[in-house]
């Protein structure tokens, strides 16, 4: 089963249609983001992305929870699909998905891989040097 909805359009709307969630759900992926709940938006993730495999931000979203979570090699593998999939976006959105990746390369220190991903962010997202600079990363 795969959504009607056009790719591009990133609302909470949609992202619900995609999980089969009600807005009240929707947030309660966010209160999963507290300590010991990443499974829990890992899981309604998983559900988004088998509704619809081509979902770039579901990987994004569910990137983001595995590296929440300490699992930095899923983590890469989902920043990987985002940044294949979410070409529809803008330049920041794209970046966003390269810093994501680039940080959970530095937690495995994987540097080389970091350095590149960062820089690619820079390139991308004028505010990617400010999320570094909160992360304490140098360039």
């Amino acid at each position: 089963m795969t959504s009607s909805l056009p790719q591009g359009e990133n609302t909470i709307g949609r992202m619900c249609a995609l999980a089969g969630v009600s807005r009240a759900g929707y947030y309660r992926h966010w209160a999963a983001s507290a300590p010991r709940q990443h499974d829990t938006a890992i899981r309604d993730f998983d559900t988004a992305i088998r509704i619809e495999p081509n979902f770039g931000w579901g990987f994004f979203f569910r990137g983001n929870a595995y590296s929440r979570k300490g699992d930095y090699s899923h983590a890469i593998d989902d920043y990987d699909m985002a940044i294949k999939l979410v070409t529809d976006q803008s330049r920041a959105d794209i970046g966003t998905a390269f810093f994501g990746r680039g940080v959970a390369y530095k937690h495995l220190g994987k540097r080389d891989l970091a350095e590149r991903d960062f820089q690619q962010a820079l390139a991308l997202d004028a505010a990617a040097e400010t999320k570094m600079s909160k992360l304490g990363i140098v360039r």
